[in-house]
């Protein structure tokens, strides 16, 4: 029988007892900084990997309050124990060019919200034309659909007159709209509706059929000219299809914003909770390698001899058991293992320059005893 089974019998039914090392921390800690408006402007400046790493080391590391667990890769020599640590710094610039990057977008889709707000297509304009170099970073390899979808309706909607043009002296306009309400009836919803067609085929798509009432009544086309026609169209686009558009483009840019604050949350934590993992990496490096265990249940009063294996951190492919949690805080080491209808939690200290285990360990049955080891094998990793 594997001396590891013989171990899992020590385990039986779950237990509830608090940990002394369950990692504390508040959920505050994890909250991302608000930036000031004048980092928020300079988001849309980086329009690269490169320029966002530059960024977050430059602007936002500080900006954050990340001077003390980020290093700075301006002072950091080339061949310093920094680059061969645990926590290499291009690591680190990894992780802060993403989080610049989602920053960026978080902003962006911000932004367009406000500016489809609103009856001012000069706002959309503006904000298009700042980000015109930025957009293809952001949507590179389909990144940001609801984003990119946002933009290609606010493109749209830019296309066309500011207002409303007068169409009073047309004698047209109620033939006009009769026909393109008749003709194309669908705003939203099927293939062929008219936000669909704006969406794939952008303005040429959404003028095509206004020039489909002259293409096929070539006697209202006679005698009409070129600024009727688009007047016709300004007016019939204001009115009818402008404002599910605008409805369309802060849809998109309320989700893409969204996605944007989890991905930004999520590189925040990476950054933030970095210093905890390379500790829990060096911790597991140095409990890795075989070990022979000595238990003493003193509920029954027996020794039980075990060896113990500890793969490295990165041992994805270990089958043996592994401990469902592992902390270890200097020499301290606690170890939480959890299978069906089974938890035990052992409380160790590392002695004898790291060769060796001695603590305690306790279960739900009620069992409890001491620990004592010494390794046998370094680690295989």
């Amino acid at each position: 029988m594997p001396s590891w089974i013989l171990f899992l019998t020590v385990l039986l039914a779950p237990l509830s007892v608090e940990s002394a090392f369950s990692q504390s921390g508040s959920s505050e800690d994890l909250l991302v900084p608000s930036l000031q408006q004048a980092e928020l402007d300079q988001l849309a400046t980086v329009h690269s990997d490169e320029e966002a790493k530059a960024f977050f080391s430059t602007h936002l590391r500080e900006a954050l309050g990340l001077t003390n667990i980020v290093p700075d890769m301006r002072r950091v020599p080339s061949k310093s124990k920094a680059v061969q640590s645990p926590s290499p710094p291009l690591e680190w610039m990894e992780i802060g060019g993403r989080l610049t990057r989602e920053l960026a977008a978080k902003q962006f889709a911000s932004r367009l919200i406000h500016a489809s707000d609103g009856d001012d297509p000069e706002r959309l304009r503006m904000l298009l034309d700042r980000t015109h170099e930025q957009r293809p970073w952001l949507f590179a390899g389909n990144a940001r659909p609801e984003l990119s979808r946002a933009v290609n309706l606010a493109v749209v909607i830019s296309d066309f007159a500011d207002s409303t043009p007068d169409t009073s002296a047309s004698s047209l306009l109620g033939d006009y709209d009769e026909y393109l309400n008749r003709t194309y009836p669908q705003i939203i919803g099927t293939d062929s509706a008219w936000l669909t067609v704006a969406e794939r085929e952008g303005s040429v798509g959404v003028r095509q059929r206004f020039m489909a009432f002259w293409d096929e009544n070539a006697t209202a086309r006679a005698g009409v000219g070129e600024a009727e026609k688009q007047a016709l169209a300004s007016h019939y686009f204001h009115a009818r299809l402008k404002p599910v558009l605008l409805a369309q483009v802060a849809a998109l840019a309320i989700r893409a914003e969204v996605v944007a604050e989890q991905h930004v949350r999520t590189a925040w934590i990476a950054l933030k909770t970095w210093p905890d993992k390379i500790r829990e990496t060096k911790g597991l490096a140095r409990l890795c390698g075989t070990w022979q265990w000595t238990i003493h249940n003193h509920q029954h009063h027996q020794d039980q001899k075990v060896t113990m294996v500890f793969p490295p951190p990165d041992a994805g492919s270990f089958t043996g058991p592994r401990p469902a949690k592992t902390v270890i805080l200097g020499d301290a080491i606690y170890l939480r293992w959890e299978f069906p209808g089974v938890v035990q939690e052992d409380s160790l200290l590392f002695t004898g320059e790291g060769q060796r285990v001695e603590g305690s360990f306790v279960n739900s049955s009620g069992a409890w005893g001491s620990i004592t080891g010494k390794r046998t094998a370094a680690c295989m990793g």
